[in-house]
């Protein structure tokens, strides 16, 4: 799936941005991949099993001889992002098919974010591959939130109102009993 990934992105910012890119100039850090469910309560959605959505994160290095800046990159990416989703959807699919035998199961196409970071690699490390970093466009969709991802696990917040649940009727039980202790003495 990362090598259908890296393809895709690389035929996506090639669309976009009119450089040639090649699935080596595309690097997905650990953690790049998240995946997440969708809002049950947004529009159209079923009580069925949802499909889930996949964030990609990644950055692609500039080529050798490319004659736009980081900065010029990015913009074009921004404004070329319906031809990058195109590209990249349909980059992905094939590559997907190729490497698998079968099309990407549940696969729907992509949301590309409007949002790019330029990095210009001054410090150590940042660029594996010795270039320029350009744009970490989202393929799966835009980064997400602090309220998205509070929304993904609510773990912690279903055993919270079960310890409170349990607490408050242990307190009711408590007055109820001192009630019917204070009745029978009196």
């Amino acid at each position: 799936m990362t090598d259908s990934v890296k393809t895709g992105c690389a035929d996506g910012m090639t669309a976009a941005t009119g450089e040639t890119f090649a699935k080596t100039d595309i690097e997905i850090p650990p953690g790049g991949f998240t995946l997440s469910d969708p809002r049950r309560l947004t529009d159209g959605a079923s009580r069925r099993l949802q499909a889930k959505k996949l964030t990609v994160d990644f950055f692609a290095v500039i080529p050798a001889g490319s004659t736009m800046s980081a900065q010029a990159l990015g913009e074009s990416f921004v404004a070329n992002k319906a031809k990058f989703e195109q590209a990249m959807g349909d980059s992905y699919a094939a590559a997907y098919e190729a490497n698998t035998g079968a099309a990407p199961a549940g696969f729907t196409g992509v949301t590309a974010s409007d949002k790019v970071e330029i990095d210009t690699g001054d410090s150590p490390g940042t660029t594996p591959g010795g270039g320029e970093p350009l744009p970490s466009p989202t393929p799966g969709g835009a980064a997400p939130s602090p309220a998205a991802e509070e929304e993904g696990d609510n773990t912690g917040m279903i055993v919270g109102i079960i310890v409170g649940v349990i607490l408050g009727l242990g307190a009711l039980g408590g007055l109820f009993y001192l009630y019917k202790k204070k009745k029978a003495a009196e």
